[in-house]
């Protein structure tokens, strides 16, 4: 089994209407983890590249990386 995770930001108030707007008419059943202000103790804000960028430290694999080095970049 393939499972896969989404990791994004969105200014919207309503997180599960970016995802539908981002699936556009594939609109595949989702499951939402985290929905909160990614935000340190400090009070500093992360982005979704950061959180990914860390993803890619831990070892954990790129799927759009890979493809992207493999040529297979929708245009």
């Amino acid at each position: 089994m393939l499972v896969s995770l989404k990791v994004g930001q969105t200014t919207k108030a309503d997180v599960n209407e970016r995802i539908r707007e981002s699936q556009g008419q594939m609109q595949q059943a989702y499951t939402l983890h985290v929905d909160k202000m990614a935000e340190r103790n400090d009070g500093t804000i992360f982005r979704d590249s950061d959180v990914r960028q860390r993803l890619i430290e831990k070892g954990f694999a790129n799927p759009s990386l890979a493809r992207r080095e493999n040529g297979c970049v929708a245009r």
